[in-house]
């Protein structure tokens, strides 16, 4: 697949919000030019977490039904939050040359993506890797 992947486990219910956290990071680091594409399965995802509520305004939401789609070569990260199979498909189109970073939900089984993909799980570690460094200069 054309995209570089990424994973986060949710886990139980009290680790979701440090996984939204790791993820809404991730693309709002990422070295990839174009818009954030969020990817949901329904507008009650967005309201189910004040995590997500507060980084909407960063993100162009991805959804099934969309009455003014994107245009997919506007699109640069994309992060799915428990993303169904067809939700899935639909930011993987859209990550196409880009990335994606999919938060991991216990409704829905993944592993084949991760698989065929490549992912790999994304970590507080690894996130502070790929962030740009700031130079330190030496003044002359």
């Amino acid at each position: 697949m054309p995209y570089e992947a990424f994973y986060v486990p949710a886990g139980p219910r009290e680790g979701q919000d440090a996984a939204l956290r790791l993820g809404i990071d991730w693309a709002m680091t990422s070295q990839h030019e174009g818009l954030r594409g969020m990817a949901i399965n329904s507008w009650s995802t967005v309201q189910s977490r004040q995590l997500i509520v507060d980084a909407r305004p960063e993100f162009s939401l991805l959804t099934l039904v969309q009455r003014n789609p994107m245009p997919i070569e506007e699109v640069g990260p994309v992060l799915a939050i428990w993303p169904a199979p067809k939700t899935l498909a639909k930011a993987a189109s859209y990550a196409d040359g880009a990335e994606l970073c999919v938060i991991i939900s216990s409704r829905y089984d993944v592993a084949d993506w991760i698989e065929e993909s490549g992912a790999v799980e994304l970590t507080p570690d690894l996130l502070a890797e790929r962030r740009p460094r700031r130079g330190n200069r030496r003044r002359s």
